[in-house]
């Protein structure tokens, strides 16, 4: 168990986490700033009932405090990432599916990371899914052979035309839970907080063992759970249904009522493409269109004049749309090879080269036209371009990858990973990718996450133990990250509520497997 913890303020947030404010940071709680000498003292505004708030002041704490609480994360990720989903894609001819973001050399993107774009010509999506990114069509092939097919996934990827081990496609983190899609069966695992594992009613406050969401039936194609704030949305039959936290429309079915079960998105029965989760809002991609809906504080939705919206609403954005990928309160979407962000950019996260907000789409600089893969965590953004990896935005933790800990305005390359890069996916302060099929992560590191067996924050990629080869797939969330491998399903990192899904609640500073999966 981690020992970032106080007593005191862990008994007290065993019932429920709410959130509360006293920083810009966006759902960050504390008195001192998060990158001040490990914040030692720190105010959570816990709820011991929905009624009932007391607050709890940890001192002393001989770790890095969380920044805020499981049921109202801000972003994980994955993320997945952060992250986005999509299925089906745009372009091309030719396979079937790929998920979570797009591949090179036939490995695609996790849990709120990628777009599903293949380079160099070996994976692609298309006819299916894709989470933590969104997709190209049936295959794609850019500067290389055409992809020639994979099975569907969501956040995660199957390597030559073929579905991972255990029947896995994909894999998607969140901010303290953990999904996976298993030949058409979405499973979750972790921290249970508004319903977010999807059960028909909240019997649990956690699973630390994958458990269906039987509601969604056999068919889904990709599902979005990276960066929402206990909420998530699935693609099945090319109509998305979501669940969860809804105090802002971001279920988009008209209403503000929380829900333990998947509900209709309202107008997005079919015909869609890709979807994603933010903080609290969501999006999907039709051809040629993207909507969203939820909060709209931050300009996140890409509409002016609007505090928010129940259902979806069109982005003034259009033409060949190939991936979205959301934030924490920020959206990106990837057209004809360009980045294009909205929303929060307090830490430079639109990659423009400034800090204000946007509330309608503007372009990245520096990011050129050849961008394959676009991913998105709290308030950092990565992309990768031709095998070479950019990331922008929050530093202060190093989950830009630069080597320093300063935000970054614009993209920069993140260091040693100037081409060979597969797939990519943002946690919420903490990045991992996969090149040549081996692992490396950076960023924060209080729990593990990076899985380099230590606690040590890192500010340029470091190899995942153990995973130095056969990697198909990544996806970060808070605190944690998850793999498909060819050894099966692998997670590490903080492991309070199970989201390692190893029927423990042990912390683990390497890869640990999966039950079941």
């Amino acid at each position: 168990m981690s020992n970032k913890h106080c007593i005191l303020c862990e008994a007290l947030s065993l019932v429920y986490w709410g959130s509360f404010s006293l920083t810009p940071n966006h759902g960050m709680i504390g008195l001192t700033n998060r990158n001040s000498a490990m914040a030692r003292t720190f105010v959570k505004i816990t709820l011991l009932s929905f009624a009932t708030v007391v607050v709890a002041i940890q001192t002393g704490c001989s770790a890095k405090v969380r920044d805020y609480p499981p049921d109202n994360p801000g972003v994980g990720g994955g993320n997945a990432t952060g992250g986005t989903l999509s299925t089906g894609g745009k372009s091309s001819t030719g396979g079937t599916t790929a998920s979570a973001g797009a591949s090179t050399d036939g490995v695609v993107s996790t849990g709120g990371s990628s777009s599903g774009i293949t380079t160099g010509g070996t994976f692609s999506t298309g006819g299916s899914s894709s989470t933590g990114g969104s997709s190209v069509s049936p295959s794609t092939n850019i500067g290389g052979a055409t992809t020639g097919g994979a099975t569907q996934s969501t956040g995660g990827t199957s390597l030559g035309g073929t579905s991972a081990i255990g029947g896995v496609v994909a894999i998607a983190a969140h901010v303290e839970f953990t999904c996976a899609t298993v030949s058409g069966v979405a499973k979750c695992w972790g921290f249970n907080a508004s319903g977010v594992l999807g059960q028909s009613a909240q019997e649990t406050s956690y699973s630390a063992v994958p458990v269906a969401i039987s509601a969604l039936g056999t068919s889904v194609q990709a599902l979005s759970v990276g960066a929402g704030s206990g909420h998530a949305c699935a693609l099945v039959a090319g109509g998305v249904e979501c669940w969860g936290r809804n105090d802002y429309g971001q279920l988009g079915n008209g209403t503000t009522a929380d829900s333990y079960a998947p509900v209709q998105v309202t107008g997005l029965t079919s015909g869609v493409l890709g979807v994603a989760t933010g903080e609290l809002h969501s999006c999907a991609f039709l051809n040629e269109e993207i909507k969203c809906w939820g909060d709209n504080t931050s300009g996140q939705l890409g509409v002016s004049g609007i505090q928010g919206a129940t259902t979806p609403v069109a982005v003034g954005l259009s033409g060949n749309i190939q991936a979205i990928a959301l934030g924490g309160l920020y959206s990106c979407a990837l057209v004809g090879g360009s980045v294009w962000c909205w929303g929060d950019n307090s830490n430079g996260q639109l990659g423009n080269n400034s800090t204000t907000n946007r509330d309608v789409p503007v372009q990245a600089v520096g990011a050129g036209l050849n961008v394959q893969v676009i991913t998105a965590g709290r308030a950092h953004t990565c992309a990768i371009a031709n095998g070479s990896l950019l990331c922008w935005g929050q530093n202060a933790d190093g989950a830009v990858g630069d080597g320093t800990t300063t935000d970054r305005w614009a993209p920069v390359q993140v260091q040693g990973l100037s081409s060979g890069v597969q797939a990519v996916t943002n946690g919420t302060f903490h990045s991992c990718a996969i090149i040549n099929g081996a692992a490396l992560c950076w960023g924060w590191n209080p729990d593990g996450e990076l899985g380099d067996n230590s606690t040590i924050t890192r500010l340029s990629p470091v190899p995942v133990q153990g995973l130095g080869t056969g990697v198909q797939a990544i996806t970060a969330g808070y605190s944690h990250s998850c793999a498909l491998t060819n050894a099966g399903t692998k997670c590490w990192g903080y492991n309070h509520y199970g989201e390692l899904g190893n029927d423990t609640t042990t912390d683990s500073l390497i890869p640990a497997s999966v039950q079941g999966l």
